[in-house]
């Protein structure tokens, strides 16, 4: 069995034995699934099956390609199986792998055929349907074709977002086994695909099997009809392929050579093993005088072990099969019909004990006739007289299969006739086996298709027998949005900032051109990569085509950038503001001659100082002072260092240590000195400390339901880092914390929390350091994040950098004295040139209005995110950032796919933590802004 993407031994008493067809040596025994077997193979998929159906198609389609690329490198492999279980040539197996490895490949075309349909049905309302997958479905497949019936199944099924349980044939199931291990290389979760082994009571099983939802056969008219019956009385879809008897019609003017070849291959080859093999041939008119040529083709095959190079057909699959198409041959014989070539008895010489049958023809065949009536299955083709088109037509159609039928004429007239009267799914002109690839549907009818033919194989119908339409019809009221629009707040946010004037550049839609990155990136890349480690890059950018809320990169390519304000300018690409900032002649100077010494400042900086950083400076009823630095990293380094030093005064005083939180991110860039410790990729090659690390809470969302459980988790954290500070064996000078933890997921923490740590650092005399790299400038609807917590005392020191363009941190005058000169600062005092530019971002934020701007769009695209949560419960968990802005995140099961094809898509997404979607969109992110975001985040989701 092949259960969870394992293979498991089975613990059955009940074994069938496989023998080669060819010698009749027993090869292998085959398993009878428990029922305990099969029972835990439903369960596995049921378990799969809602992660399934919540991933992505496009992730879907990846896995199937690589699937598809895998059959092709083994396909050797596959068609030696088949051989040496079923018989067939070796040849000829390769022709049963490539016939479903066309299926496969055409079913990785999904997306373009799942889409749905929308249309307005009247004021404000409009109807859409889309598929959704059935669930577990069940593949009952037959002995002739090992491969190809499964990948019937397989693509179909499984990119659709359905779990599969196959039943491979306990003649031959060895393909599907091989199968099995290359959906487990490719990438199917486990669960989607399992395989179990038996016969009747297996079958059994699976027809009455509550969680199986649809069953799909393909096999004899009896069983195939007792499965129909019994599938269909449980509930369950089913579309099952039965018997056939085909038919070629031969034509007078029909180019005799070309069709006594194809006649001759069609009704031999696979042994006639095929449910489309040619069995029956009608001659009309004078053709019956050219059997004896049609003789001579087929005694000249090569009937032979199916891995010998020259072999044309090879045995029939067991011994059984052997005396039943013997035993129909004398049937003919007795009522009367004329054996013209014989091949009962025969035995290749190398094998004489395996189940060979010789071509047979048999004319003068009638059809009350025994071996007119029963499918044959092997190779044998009875031959019938008519003599004229619509006798031959009306013996057709008086045959109670109807799964193919072919004419053999020049006449162009006459195969128009005949197709349009003649009562057969799939019709070939001079075509003997006219099964249609994969881009149409196996279209048999009559008794050869169970429930009329409604439901058949692959192509569009078997895209509608794995899915289910769903219809929604929704209702948004244009009055409700014209009074949310009428709203005075609203309006006065709309009338501070006018993105139309502002950036008159701006796209209005996201526009993908090429994959991302595209050619021209590519080979930018490549060209930066000589001289820069570009592998952890996002993406390049092309900053002189990107404007206000919209990226572009090298190929032309316009993204709606909600992810770059981690790091990125917060009052969008290319503001006029700031491009006049970058004039300012002190700018000029300072770049020019680049101030570093600390004890060498340019004479302008306290003025600089005083107009812009300060000027933005935390509220307090304390004087901060500001200190600049190099980036992010340095600033927390730098602020932890100081505020060591601060406890650490005299000689011979103990080393102290900065206590931080789990899931934080404090350093670590371009190889800093780094407190953060929570990943294992921050524990390589980054120099860190022995420092504490205490639990930061893991709230449970939504945070309503969840106030008992979230606060009991909230202290036990609290706890934990009083008793590190208390006890940890180095003394601790400070703790460090983000308001909302980016790195760690988005973790937030409430007020309360931080009011109590504020509390708890003061009892405690060690200082608290707020790290606002990431959420300060105005992000979360305050200009610095810790706003939100109403603190009576205010934290000790304040980091900032990232959408600040500078970077600083805050802090009270006692710290400003360290003991001795040269403690800190020796060497840098500050960009004057960063800290312009950050006074053209503070002027252009409080100008505009557009922290409070950032805090009702935030709460406009909050609500619309738990609109679409409850839609789509599985995809969008933990809903987080409520009343915090933009500052907003998400989990998602596949985040990592969403994120990808969001690109795919003109959206600029980030992900953090280990399933994550974080939206960080500019201050000037604006209604219409997010209108797209939503829509597109639906449709990632949907499909």
């Amino acid at each position: 069995n092949f259960i969870d993407n394992k293979f498991i031994a089975s613990g059955t008493d009940e074994w069938i034995d496989l023998h080669d067809p060819a010698t009749n040596h027993l090869l292998t025994r085959v398993p009878q699934s428990t029922d305990a077997e099969l029972r835990a193979a439903v369960a596995s998929a049921q378990a799969a099956f809602p992660q399934w159906k919540a991933t992505s198609i496009l992730k879907r389609q990846q896995i199937l390609f690589d699937f598809t690329a895998l059959i092709r490198k083994n396909w050797d492999r596959l068609a030696a199986s088949i051989t040496l279980e079923q018989g067939k040539t070796f040849q000829d197996a390769k022709g049963d792998v490539l016939r479903g490895l066309q299926v496969a490949e055409t079913a990785c075309g999904i997306t373009t055929q799942m889409t749905g349909e929308v249309l307005p049905v009247a004021k404000d309302m409009e109807t859409r349907s889309y598929r959704e997958p059935l669930g577990v479905v069940a593949a009952i497949c037959p002995f002739n074709f090992p491969a190809m019936i499964p990948l019937w199944s397989i693509p179909i099924a499984t990119v659709t977002g359905n779990c599969l349980l196959l039943k491979p044939s306990e003649r031959d199931p060895g393909a599907a086994l091989i199968l099995a291990e290359l959906v487990k290389e490719a990438g199917f979760p486990e669960g989607v695909v399992n395989i179990i082994h038996g016969s009747r009571r297996a079958v059994n099983f699976i027809l009455d099997e509550p969680a199986i939802k649809a069953v799909s056969f393909v096999g004899g008219t009896a069983a195939g009809e007792y499965i129909y019956a019994r599938a269909s009385a449980n509930g369950k879809r089913c579309q099952a392929n039965l018997g056939a008897k085909n038919h070629a019609v031969l034509m007078p003017d029909s180019n005799k050579n070309q069709a006594l070849n194809a006649i001759s291959g069609a009704a031999f080859g696979a042994a006639g093993q095929r449910c489309m093999a040619l069995s029956t041939l009608v001659t009309v008119g004078d053709t019956k005088t050219w059997l004896p040529e049609l003789v001579e083709r087929a005694r000249n095959l090569n009937v032979n072990g199916g891995f010998e190079q020259e072999a044309d057909l090879g045995p029939v699959v067991s011994p059984e099969s052997k005396v039943r198409i013997e035993n129909l041959i004398v049937s003919a014989e007795e009522e009367g019909a004329t054996i013209l070539l014989d091949g009962r008895n025969f035995a290749p010489k190398d094998y004489p004990n395996g189940n060979f049958v010789g071509p047979t023809i048999i004319t003068n065949v009638k059809p009350h006739m025994k071996c007119y009536q029963e499918e044959i299955f092997g190779p044998v083709l009875v031959c019938l007289e008519s003599e004229g088109l619509d006798d031959a037509i009306a013996l057709v159609n008086e045959n109670e299969y109807g799964n193919g039928v072919a004419i053999f004429t020049n006449s162009g007239s006459t195969a128009s006739y005949f197709q349009q009267n003649i009562e057969a799914g799939q019709v070939g002109i001079n075509v003997p086996i006219p099964v249609p690839l994969p881009m149409f549907s196996f279209t048999g009818n009559k008794r050869s298709v169970a429930g009329g033919g409604v439901s058949t194989f692959y192509g569009k119908a078997g895209l509608n027998f794995y899915t289910q339409t769903k219809t929604v019809t929704s209702l948004w009221s244009s009055a409700a949005a014209n009074e949310s629009r009428a709203s005075s707040r609203q309006l006065q946010f709309v009338a501070n900032i006018d993105n139309a004037s502002t950036f008159s550049h701006e796209a209005t839609q996201p526009s993908v051109k090429t994959q991302i990155p595209g050619p021209v990136a590519m080979q930018m890349r490549n060209d930066l990569n000589d001289v820069f480690d570009t592998r952890s890059l996002n993406m390049l950018v092309d900053y002189t085509k990107s404007y206000g809320n919209y990226l572009a990169d090298p190929d032309g390519n316009m993204l709606l950038d909600v992810f770059a304000q981690i790091a990125s300018i917060a009052v969008g690409y290319n503001n006029p503001h700031l491009e006049q900032a970058s004039k300012d002649p002190a700018m000029v100077r300072s770049l020019i001659n680049r101030p570093a010494l600390g004890n060498f400042p340019d004479a302008e900086y306290a003025e600089i100082l005083r107009t812009g950083i300060l000027k933005a400076a935390p509220p307090a009823a304390i004087m901060w002072k500001a200190q600049q630095d190099r980036g992010g990293p340095q600033v927390e380094f730098t602020a932890e260092e100081m505020s060591s030093s601060m406890q650490n005064k005299a000689p011979g005083a103990p080393n102290y240590s900065i206590l931080s939180f789990h899931g934080g991110f404090h350093g670590r860039t371009f190889g800093s000195l780094s407190t953060t410790r929570s990943k294992p990729i921050h524990k390589l090659d980054i120099p860190a400390f022995d420092w504490p690390a205490a639990p930061f809470p893991k709230l449970r969302y939504p945070l309503h339901e969840f106030e008992a459980e979230n606060a009991a988790e909230e202290r036990r954290c609290l706890r934990e880092t009083e008793r590190l500070i208390q006890e940890f064996h180095n003394p601790v000078a400070a703790v460090i914390v983000e308001p909302i933890q980016s790195e760690g997921g988005d973790n937030h923490a409430s007020p309360a929390f931080f009011q109590e740590l504020r509390q708890m650092t003061m009892r405690n005399n060690v200082l608290l350091i707020v790290d606002e790299v990431q959420t300060g400038v105005g992000a979360t609807g305050k200009f610095w994040a810790h706003e939100h917590w109403d603190l009576a005392t205010p934290p000790d020191m304040v980091t900032f950098s990232k959408k600040a363009q500078a970077a600083g941190y805050y802090f009270r005058e006692p710290l400003l004295r360290p003991n001795k000169p040269y403690r800190q600062f020796n060497t840098w005092m500050g960009d004057p040139a960063r800290a312009i530019l950050f006074r053209a971002i503070f002027e252009e934020i409080t100008s505009k209005n557009l922290v409070a701007h950032t805090a009702e769009i935030g709460k406009y695209l909050f609500d619309r995110l738990e609109q679409l949560a409850s839609q789509y419960p599985g995809e969008i968990l933990n809903l987080r950032g409520k009343d915090r802005g933009t500052f907003i995140a998400f989990d998602s099961p596949r985040r990592d796919e969403l994120v990808k094809q969001a690109k795919s898509m003109g959206i600029n997404l980030g992900g953090c933590g280990e399933r994550a979607i974080r939206l960080r969109p500019m201050l000037v992110f604006q209604k219409h802004h997010a209108n797209i975001l939503l829509e597109k985040l639906e449709d990632l989701i949907k499909h």
